[in-house]
C-alpha cells in the first residue's frame, strides 16, 4: 500500500488505518486447504473457512470462528503439545510469527510423522472451536459475526470508585469491532470476553498540502465530562 499510488490521498490512508485483513489468518487457511474433517463440526468449520479472504470484519462469520480457534484452541493446544510446562506458566502464547512458522514447517517436536500430527492438531482444535462458537452464538452460521463477541467499550476513569448506577451512565458502548492484534487496525482483545483493550483510541491523517483537509477521530468524544453532548459522540464512528 505504501509503495503504490503516490502521492497518497486521504482515502488511502483512511483505508490503511482501518484495514482488518489478517495475514496469519490467510497463512493458516492455506494449511487447511488439503484437509478433510473427521466429524460434522470439522467439516462445517472447513467449509466456512475454505474460501474466506482473511478479513476480520465485524459482520464476518468466518472471522469469529477463526479468532475463537486461534485464541482459545489452536495456540493453547500447540503449546501444550510442544512447550515445556515451565514455559507455558511463564508467558501466554503470543509469538505470532513463531507459532505460524512451527505450523507451516512441522518438525520432530510433533513426533515421527510431523505433518500428519500437525494436521491432526489443526483439525481437532478447529472442530472444538466450531462447537465453541455454536455454544456462544447458536447453530445457525448465518447469525455468526465477529462483532458479536469482539467489542469496544469505554469506561470513565473514576467508574471504579463511583456508585454503580452512576458508573453505568458514564459507560460508552459496547460497540461491535473488527480486526485483532495482528491487523493494521489494531484492536487487540482480552481472551476472557473479547473486549478490545489495545489499539488506537485516536486516529489522525494530516494533509500537508492543505491542513484544513486533515481528518481525525477521538474516543469516546471530545468532552471529558459525562452528560455533555460530546462525551461519547465519536465512539460509534470510531468503531
Amino acid at each position: 500500500v505504501l509503495a503504490s499510488g503516490l502521492p497518497h490521498e486521504i482515502g488511502v490512508s483512511r483505508s490503511l488505518q482501518t484495514d482488518v485483513c489478517s495475514t496469519p489468518a490467510r497463512r493458516l487457511v492455506r494449511l487447511l486447504e488439503p484437509l478433510v474433517g473427521t466429524d460434522h463440526a470439522g467439516e462445517c468449520a472447513l467449509g466456512l473457512l475454505r474460501d474466506w479472504s482473511g478479513s476480520l470484519a465485524k459482520a464476518s462469520g468466518p472471522a469469529v470462528l477463526f479468532e475463537v480457534w486461534w485464541t482459545l484452541h489452536l495456540r493453547t493446544s500447540l503449546f501444550a503439545a510442544l512447550a515445556p510446562e515451565a514455559v507455558r506458566k511463564l508467558l501466554p502464547p503470543g509469538d505470532v510469527e513463531g507459532i505460524l512458522t512451527v505450523l507451516e514447517q512441522p518438525d520432530g517436536r510433533f513426533g515421527r510423522e510431523p505433518t500428519a500430527a500437525r494436521d491432526a492438531l489443526l483439525l481437532s482444535t478447529l472442530a472444538d472451536a466450531y462447537r465453541d462458537v455454536v455454544a456462544r452464538l447458536g447453530p445457525n452460521e448465518a447469525d455468526w459475526a465477529w462483532g458479536k463477541l469482539h467489542h469496544g467499550q469505554f469506561e470513565h476513569p473514576l467508574a471504579a470508585i463511583a456508585p454503580p448506577e452512576l458508573a453505568a451512565g458514564w459507560r460508552v458502548g459496547p460497540f461491535p469491532l473488527g480486526g485483532s492484534a495482528v491487523t493494521p487496525m489494531h484492536t487487540g482483545y482480552r481472551p476472557s470476553d473479547f473486549r478490545c483493550v489495545m489499539g488506537s483510541s485516536f486516529r489522525l491523517i494530516v494533509d500537508f498540502s492543505d491542513f484544513d483537509r486533515s481528518v481525525f477521530v477521538n474516543t469516546p468524544g471530545q468532552s471529558g465530562r459525562p452528560g455533555t453532548a460530546q462525551w461519547g459522540d465519536l465512539a460509534a464512528r470510531w468503531a
